[in-house]
């Protein structure tokens, strides 16, 4: 399946439904992927995270997300494959974010788990890249 295509949305939120329950780890985001300059959006999908599953998402914008997370493509397919953590893309700028910073400290936590890196992994053993 190619990488941000519909059906590795679909995969990521059956992989992150399947991940244990961990109460209080509870946000929406909305992902979106841009061009190395940061101008042209190339992919879009959000996820909703209840206790720490995935428990709806999709391809395109989410406009009542909590937070919205904005990358070049380069970036995301590390944040993907697991090669970069998302707490350290943030820190470094690579990982740009808006809205609830709240509900973000909450999804990296959550990224941050053995669980969700193992997902990770599991879903980057099925994807294609362009």
């Amino acid at each position: 399946m190619g990488f941000l295509s519909p059906e590795w949305v679909e995969r990521h939120r059956e992989l992150g439904a399947a991940l244990p329950e961990r109460p209080g780890l509870t946000a929406s985001v909305e992902v979106t992927v841009t061009d190395a300059g940061g101008r042209r959006v190339q992919a879009q999908y959000w996820l909703a995270w209840e206790d720490g599953r995935a428990v709806d998402g999709g391809p395109g914008p989410d406009a009542s997300a909590q937070v919205q997370l904005t990358s070049p493509a380069a970036v995301a397919a590390e944040l993907a494959s697991g090669a970069v953590d998302a707490s350290a893309a943030y820190m470094q700028g690579r990982l740009k974010t808006a809205g609830d910073q709240a509900a973000l400290l909450r999804l990296l936590a959550l990224t941050a788990t053995p669980e969700y890196g193992a997902a990770l992994r599991e879903l980057e053993a099925a994807t294609t890249h362009a």
